[in-house]
C-alpha cells in the first residue's frame, strides 16, 4: 500500500481525534513527500478536506485550531493582509506560512485571490472595523478590477454593506451607497447628507444597481435650502471649502428650473419668500420677490 493511499485511507479521516503531537509528525510528513503524494489525486481530494491547518481560534485569544486550507487566506496577497491586518486569525499560523508549506496551500485551497465572494467578506469587514482608510483601499482595488465584479448580483450584495466612505459635517465615515450621494451634487445636499469621496466613486453604469440617486430628490434638496438660508440668517461668514456662495446657489438654482414644474404650489409660494438670493459681499440673501434687476442699457423714461 502506498504512502499516499494509507494516509487518506487511515489517517486523514481521525486526524481531528489524534494528538497534537502525532498531528505534527503528520504535517512533517506531508511536507516532506509532498512530491510524490500530490501524483494521487485521492490524496489530494482528501487533503483538502482536511482541517489541518493551525491558525488563531480567534483575534481576542492565543488558542489554536486547525481548519481546512480553504477557509484562511494567502499571507502573500497584499490586499487581504490590509484589510484583515487586525484579523490574524484569518491566516495560517507561522508555520504554516514558508514558502514550501504556502505552495502546497495553495494548492489545496488556499484563497490566494480575490473573487466575488472574497471581495464581499472583505466589504463586510471594513463595515464592522469602521476604517473609512481601509473602504478607500477597497474600492481602489474594486475600480481597478471592475471587470471582476461587474455582475449584478455582486453589485446588489455589495449595497447593502456600509462601507462606503463618505462626508458629512467635517467628519468621515462609513455608508451605504443607498445612503450617500455624488461629488457632483455637492452644493445640492452637503448640509442634510453626506458626499462620497471623489476617488472611490462607480462607473455611472452601476450607480442604479448600487442604489446611488444623482440628481438628489425633491424634498433632498429643500431640506438643504431650508438649513441653508437659516445659517446664512444667523452667520455672516461663507466657511464652504468647496466653493463659494455664488457656486452653492447657482446649484441651487440649476436644480430649481429643471424642477420647477415638479414643485407644488405651496412649496413654490413658499420659495418665493425665502432670503434665497445671493447680493452683494458677503452672505446678505433676499427674497426673490424684493429683488431688482440693473439694466445694462439706458431705457429711461421707459424703464430704470
Amino acid at each position: 500500500m502506498s504512502e499516499a493511499k494509507l494516509l487518506y485511507m487511515f489517517v486523514l479521516p481521525e486526524f481531528t481525534r489524534i494528538p497534537v503531537s502525532q498531528k505534527q509528525i503528520i504535517c512533517e510528513t506531508v511536507l516532506c513527500n509532498w512530491t510524490s503524494l500530490k501524483t494521487s489525486t485521492e490524496f489530494i481530494t482528501a487533503l483538502k478536506e482536511t482541517p489541518f491547518v493551525k491558525h488563531l481560534r480567534n483575534d481576542q485569544t492565543t488558542d489554536y485550531e486547525h481548519v481546512c486550507a480553504k477557509e484562511l487566506f494567502d499571507p502573500k496577497v497584499e490586499f487581504l493582509c490590509d484589510i484583515f491586518d487586525e484579523n490574524p486569525s484569518k491566516f495560517p499560523a507561522s508555520e504554516f506560512c514558508s514558502l514550501e508549506w504556502l505552495e502546497i496551500l495553495r494548492e489545496i485551497g488556499l484563497v490566494k485571490s480575490v473573487d466575488k465572494e472574497t471581495f464581499l467578506l472583505c466589504a463586510k469587514r471594513i463595515e464592522i472595523s469602521g476604517s473609512p482608510e481601509k473602504a478607500i483601499k477597497l474600492h481602489r482595488f474594486f475600480l481597478e478590477n471592475i471587470s471582476e465584479y461587474f455582475d449584478q448580483d455582486n453589485l446588489r450584495k455589495l449595497s447593502f454593506i456600509k462601507c462606503v466612505p463618505g462626508e458629512h459635517n467635517g467628519s468621515l465615515d462609513l455608508y451605504k451607497f443607498m445612503d450617500v450621494f455624488m461629488p457632483k451634487d455637492r452644493n445640492l445636499v452637503y448640509m442634510v447628507s453626506p458626499v462620497m469621496l471623489e476617488e472611490v466613486v462607480p462607473a455611472q453604469v452601476m450607480w442604479s444597481r448600487l442604489g446611488i440617486t444623482s440628481p438628489p430628490p425633491i424634498p433632498t434638496v429643500l431640506n438643504q435650502i431650508r438649513l441653508l438660508v437659516n445659517l446664512l440668517e444667523e452667520n455672516d461668514r461663507w466657511n464652504f471649502k468647496y466653493g463659494s456662495i455664488e457656486d452653492v446657489f447657482v446649484s441651487i438654482f440649476s436644480f430649481l428650473q429643471d424642477n420647477y414644474e415638479k414643485l407644488s404650489p405651496v412649496v413654490a409660494d413658499g420659495l418665493r419668500n425665502l432670503n434665497l438670493v445671493p447680493v452683494g459681499i458677503g452672505t446678505s440673501c433676499v427674497k426673490p420677490t424684493q429683488l431688482f434687476f440693473r439694466l445694462v442699457k439706458d431705457l429711461s423714461p421707459f424703464f430704470f
